[in-house]
């Protein structure tokens, strides 16, 4: 178990995931400078109620660690951040500082295994090798590893408009193949909603 000050927003970061943050409250300032200068991670949680600016929102119960890869300060008093995906990381408690940051109590969950994607699911990976030939490196880490499920279902969940709800099952779900399925259904389900 550690202590990680978390992050809250109304998005999901997966592991290898490349996440854009938009840094201004007094709060994350603090907390990207102190990340920065002593080189450590802080976490990313989707929001489960509350905001992202003003009192404490409450963090959904599994994130992922977030590891400094860029950042930049176009003008005073807003950091434009950009981070990495590191491990999921389940939060068993939280504490509200006087700032309003909060700090999880977290557990690392089991890193995820290599699991081909199987037959099942060869449309998804046909969909995202697509997606990868149109966009360009600026939204995923290398490798490309279309034969990991896991990797396939979280840049999949990235680059597609499904829910965050969608998103955070994705993550939360140990079986890498599962999360496939879990995608598969929304994407038919926003189908079936616009024909």
């Amino acid at each position: 178990m550690s202590e990680l000050p978390l992050f809250l927003v109304h998005s999901v970061l997966f592991p290898n995931g490349r996440f854009r943050l938009r840094v201004f409250e007094k709060r994350y300032m603090d907390m990207v400078t102190h990340c920065l200068k002593h080189e450590t991670p802080f976490g990313v949680c989707l929001i489960r109620a509350g905001h992202e600016v003003g009192e404490a929102a409450q963090p959904s119960s599994v994130g992922t660690t977030a590891n400094l890869d860029e950042y930049d300060m176009p003008q005073t008093g807003i950091l434009h951040i950009s981070v990495r995906g590191g491990e999921r990381f389940r939060v068993l408690d939280t504490r509200v500082l006087a700032d309003q940051l909060i700090t999880g109590e977290t557990a690392l969950l089991p890193e995820e295994p290599h699991v081909d994607l199987g037959p099942t699911h060869e449309d998804l990976r046909e969909l995202l090798a697509k997606i990868l030939n149109q966009v360009d490196g600026r939204y995923y880490y290398p490798p490309v590893r279309l034969d990991d499920a896991s990797w396939v279902a979280y840049r999949v969940a990235e680059l597609l408009p499904v829910s965050n709800d969608c998103r955070q099952q994705v993550l939360e779900q140990p079986d890498p193949r599962r999360k496939l399925d879990i995608l598969a259904r929304q994407i038919k389900s926003r189908e079936t909603r616009t024909n």
